[in-house]
C-alpha cells in the first residue's frame, strides 16, 4: 500500500503543486444547501459551528432582526452545515458579511467536522488542514493556508466577523482572508469567553447595519461590553485603513 507520504515524493519536486492543486479542486463542487439568498451580495451569513455545544438562539434571531430591518437577506448556518467543503466554498457564496461563531485560536478556524487521518492527506501534509481538539473531541481545522490554497474563487469585499478565540496568528489569518478578496476582518487578540463574544458581536453587527464604520462598531462594543473578563481580550479590526468603511 502507498502511504499519502510516499505518494506526494513519487512525484518530481516541480510537479507537487500541480498534484496538490488537482487534490484541491476536488473541494469546489456546488454545495447541496445552497440556496436562493446567496446569488446575490446584499447577504449576510451567521455561520454557527457552535449551535449544538454552546447555542444562543437569542444571537441568532437578533442578528436576523437587524439584517432584515437594514434590508439584508439573512442565512444561517448551524453546525451540522459547517464542514471543511463548506467553508471552503464560502468565496463563492457572495456574502456581504459573514459572521464566523466558532471556536479559534493560534490562527485557525474550527469546522464542526470530525477529524479523520483519512481524509485530505495531501492537505494535511501540506500544513493547509489539521487537528483541533475541542474539549475532548477532535475536529479538522482550518488555517491561513486553507484560506489562501483551498478556498474556491475570491471574495468580493465580504467583512468577516471572526467570533472564536484570537492571538498573535489572528493577524495572519486576516491578511488571509484579505488576500482572497475580503473587505476585512474583525477578531478578538487573546482567548475569549463565548457569552463575552456574543455580547460584543451584537453590539458590532448592529453598528454595522446601521451604516457605523467599521472602527466606530469596534469602539462602541468596546465601550459599551469591555475587554473579556476572564482572559482580557479586546477586539481589533484589519486592516486598518478600512476603518472608516461602513455599509
Amino acid at each position: 500500500m502507498i502511504t499519502a507520504l510516499a505518494f506526494l515524493f513519487s512525484f518530481p519536486s516541480a510537479s507537487v503543486p500541480l498534484v496538490s492543486k488537482i487534490l484541491s479542486d476536488s473541494h469546489c463542487s456546488t454545495l447541496s444547501y445552497y440556496t436562493p439568498n446567496q446569488s446575490s451580495s446584499n447577504s449576510i451569513a451567521l455561520i454557527d459551528s457552535l449551535s449544538t455545544q454552546l447555542p444562543n438562539p437569542g444571537f441568532e434571531q437578533s442578528t436576523k432582526a437587524s439584517a432584515q430591518k437594514a434590508g439584508y437577506a439573512f442565512d444561517y448556518y448551524p453546525a451540522n452545515a459547517t464542514t471543511v467543503d463548506f467553508f471552503l466554498n464560502l468565496p463563492r457564496m457572495n456574502y456581504k458579511i459573514v459572521i464566523l461563531r466558532t471556536h479559534g485560536g493560534m490562527a485557525f478556524l474550527t469546522t464542526s467536522e470530525l477529524y479523520s487521518q483519512q481524509r485530505m492527506v495531501m492537505d494535511q501534509l501540506l500544513d493547509r488542514v489539521g487537528a483541533v481538539d475541542v474539549n475532548g473531541t477532535v475536529y479538522f481545522g482550518l488555517y491561513p493556508k486553507s484560506v489562501t490554497e483551498l478556498m474556491c474563487g475570491r471574495f468580493n469585499g465580504t467583512l468577516i466577523l471572526a467570533m472564536g478565540c484570537g492571538a498573535s496568528g489572528t493577524v495572519d489569518l486576516a491578511n488571509a482572508f484579505i488576500g482572497m478578496g475580503a473587505r476585512g476582518l474583525i477578531g478578538w487578540d487573546n482567548r475569549v469567553t463565548i457569552s463575552r463574544s456574543d455580547s460584543a458581536y451584537q453590539v458590532v453587527i448592529q453598528n454595522l447595519l446601521e451604516h457605523e464604520s467599521i472602527a466606530s462598531s469596534v469602539r462602541s462594543a468596546s465601550f459599551e461590553v469591555g475587554s473579556d473578563p476572564v482572559y482580557g481580550a479586546s477586539l481589533h479590526y484589519y486592516p486598518e485603513t478600512q476603518g472608516q468603511f461602513s455599509l
